[in-house]
């Protein structure tokens, strides 16, 4: 009876050492899946990462890059726009002094080459001058004789003759003798020209 007991001691203590060597067995083989698993899953967070860091800095420099093009628009819009503020502040002065011109002593010198301007543009054998009230004054018989002669030295025979029509603001308009043909030294169109110029020039200091 002792013996079938000692027997059965024996048989449950092997199988309870089988048992924890197979728990300890089978835990350190949890571990080390564990192990392996954490190190994958590691690997992986690395990779998503870098990858997430790629990403954030091409989007990052392409936003950088949609700033600054922004910017640079913006700065090209403000610098257009005091350009031109500049641009019509200057040319508002020009008009006010053209006007105040006009009572200068040193305005007739000014309307002979306005006239004799038009005179060697038309090339016609007569020429009529619409002149604004101011030059009507002085576009005399005697001056516009004196014309002639200028022309005459340049080569160009030519009648000038003063239209009674008046033109409506300062300088004058030349017109061939059918009127088809017309050179226009308004003042207004004088400036406007000299508009143009000034613009172009702006344009290209902006560029630079």
């Amino acid at each position: 009876m002792e013996t079938n007991q000692a027997t059965a001691d024996a048989l449950c203590r092997e199988i309870l050492d089988r048992s924890g060597a197979d728990s300890r067995a089978a835990l350190e083989a949890a571990r080390a899946e564990a192990g392996r698993i954490v190190e994958a899953a590691r690997a992986e967070a690395d990779q998503f990462r870098a990858e997430t860091l790629k990403k954030s800095q091409a989007q990052a420099e392409t936003l950088k890059k949609r700033i600054l093009s922004g910017v640079h628009l913006e700065v090209q819009k403000r610098r257009l726009q005091v350009t031109e503020e500049t641009l019509t502040r200057i040319f508002g002065m020009v008009k006010e002094r053209m006007e105040a011109f006009r009572k200068d002593k040193a305005y007739g010198a000014f309307l002979d080459r306005m006239v004799l301007e038009g005179v060697m543009a038309l090339e016609s054998d007569e020429v009529k001058a619409v002149a604004g009230d101011v030059e009507r004054g002085l576009l005399t018989k005697e001056r516009l004789s004196a014309l002639e002669k200028e022309a005459a030295k340049a080569g160009r025979t030519v009648r000038i003759t003063l239209s009674p029509e008046p033109l409506a603001e300062g300088g004058v308009v030349l017109l061939s003798s059918d009127g088809r043909t017309r050179f226009d030294n308004g003042l207004s169109a004088r400036i406007r020209r000299y508009e143009n110029e000034m613009r172009m020039k702006a344009m290209k200091l902006l560029e630079k």
